[in-house]
């Protein structure tokens, strides 16, 4: 077991599953920006919702993977 992981397979589940409610909402607010008709986007705010929808993405899905490693191990277990 990695140290600062969860134990529990669908504990894992439940935060990568609320990684990717935070990615969904960073590209909603991205394609709202985007869709605004004002001339310029704020582009620090565009900027700053793309990195962070980035970085929140590659922790969700490494967080999946350890969630699916989890489960798979949970499995053998039986």
């Amino acid at each position: 077991m990695h140290k600062g992981w969860p134990k529990r397979w669908w504990t894992t589940a439940l935060v990568a599953a609320a990684l990717a409610g935070i990615v969904v909402y960073d590209v909603w607010r991205i394609a709202e920006l985007l869709a605004n008709p004002q001339p310029q986007p704020d582009w620090w705010e565009l900027a700053g919702r793309c990195l962070g929808g980035t970085w929140f993405a590659f922790l969700g899905a490494s967080t999946a993977r350890r969630a699916i490693a989890l489960r798979t191990e949970a499995a053998h277990d039986r």
